[in-house]
């Protein structure tokens, strides 16, 4: 085969972040069986390229042989506001370096993306009711009549998978801001500014493990239990997540403060209005989380006193109460 390969105002619609990629009109050289790539962009909402290199090998059509490296710098992906159609939206930008070699039967694939200062990405969790509701059930059971060898031949056929072996480097810069909103509205929702780097491998078995740690500079949680005010906790900067390879169970080390004002009142003196600081503290791993609660005042030197004079499990049962109530009991 020989000629060009050109695509004509082509694009790739990313339905849930509600943006495209735009692939460039450029012909691609086709010589004797080889496809080749110099250069080729795709780009995103910023018009800053994904520039691909290298060679696709189509003598066997049913395993091409892949050899390419990607390369992008401060490519915006994301580019949406938020509606009901979108799962992500936002703002993000990426630097990529990949290699891709091989072919259908085994791929290896070695990348590293960043995520850049000035990201601020949004990802709503959907509605799990739905999601069970529209699932579909169609196919799920089949019957086969085992008399009929033709049909069970064919139920027994297979196709051949992809041997990927897959290693990525996962930047996140300072200046990002990872968002998880918990409702459909907003408000109840995680935000997460800091730094990291991770490490996703997967092997041709199948086996994966992710290792690296994320750490918080800075965000909160917001959130309305039922029949409660909002809770809002501020992460204590520092707190991080750890992947030691297992990536369904990290380790956890989080610190975050919810600032609380409640009346109090004490023998001999009048109710007055005191800052509080109920103290949320989750270490060890996902699934064997330790959770401790603690409860103190930055400018009331009385109920600090007193408050120092409690055991930790007494101050841990002041800042429930103070969650759950809004009400400091004191020792009494």
């Amino acid at each position: 085969i020989n000629g060009n390969l050109n695509f004509d105002s082509t694009a790739v619609a990313i339905a849930m972040a509600g943006t495209q990629l735009n692939f460039s009109n450029v012909d691609i050289p086709v010589v004797d069986n080889v496809v080749f790539f110099n250069d080729f962009a795709i780009t995103g909402v910023n018009k800053n390229p994904l520039l691909v290199e290298g060679t696709v090998d189509i003598k066997n059509l049913t395993s091409p042989k892949i050899d390419l490296k990607l390369e992008a710098r401060d490519m915006q992906i994301l580019g949406s506001n938020k509606s009901r159609r979108t799962d992500l939206y936002g703002k993000g930008f990426i630097d990529v370096d990949a290699d891709i070699k091989g072919n259908l039967s085994r791929l290896d694939v070695d990348a590293k993306l960043n995520l850049l200062g000035g990201s601020n990405v949004t990802y709503i969790i959907p509605n799990a009711t739905s999601a069970i509701t529209s699932y579909n059930t169609e196919g799920m059971v089949k019957f086969v009549d085992f008399s009929d060898t033709i049909k069970v031949a064919n139920e027994e056929q297979t196709v051949e998978a992809i041997a990927l072996n897959l290693d990525v480097m996962l930047a996140v810069s300072e200046g990002s801001t990872i968002n998880v909103d918990l409702s459909a509205d907003g408000k109840n929702r995680v935000q997460l500014q800091g730094s990291g780097a991770l490490n996703y491998q997967l092997d041709a078995m199948g086996d994966s493990r992710l290792t690296g740690r994320y750490t918080i500079n800075k965000g909160f949680v917001r959130y309305t239990p039922p029949l409660m005010t909002e809770k809002l906790f501020d992460f204590v900067d520092g707190s991080y997540v750890a992947f030691n390879g297992d990536m369904t169970n990290p380790i956890l080390n989080i610190s975050a403060v919810d600032k609380v004002k409640a009346n109090v009142t004490q023998e001999g003196r009048d109710s007055r209005l005191v800052n509080f600081d109920v103290e949320l503290s989750v270490t060890n791993s996902l699934n064997d989380m330790n959770i401790e609660f603690d409860l103190s005042t930055p400018d009331d030197i009385t109920i600090a006193n007193e408050l120092s004079t409690m055991s930790h499990e007494q101050r841990a049962n002041q800042a429930i109460n103070m969650l759950l109530y809004n009400v400091y009991t004191g020792i009494g």
